[in-house]
């Protein structure tokens, strides 16, 4: 694997992003389960399940980054560009991956 093309401080910046992002889910996740729990609601426990994805695939980019292949084309193996994963740190494709395959 190529060495990664982000600098030392993007991937921090990207880390913390990460980081942020997943405390909010946790705490949506929280009110979400806290209401389900009080009220029995169908929408919320749909809002609670969206949000554990969301969590997982948070925790999965917190994992690529460390294991310094975030930022990498799950297809192409290429390079991501700051500004995609800026944008959304969820990414795992490139734009030109993501028009190939519609």
């Amino acid at each position: 694997m190529e060495p990664s093309v982000l600098s030392f401080r993007q991937r921090d910046a990207l880390r913390l992003d990460l980081a942020d992002r997943r405390d909010e889910a946790l705490q949506a996740l929280a009110a979400a389960l806290s209401e389900v729990a009080q009220e029995g609601e169908t929408p919320k426990a749909d809002l609670a399940l969206a949000t554990v994805a969301t969590l997982r695939q948070l925790h999965r980019a917190l994992d690529r980054l460390a294991m310094k292949d975030y930022g990498t084309c799950r297809l192409c193996h290429g390079a991501l560009a700051f500004h995609q994963l800026t944008a959304d740190p969820l990414a795992t494709r490139c734009v030109v991956c993501q028009q190939d395959e519609g």
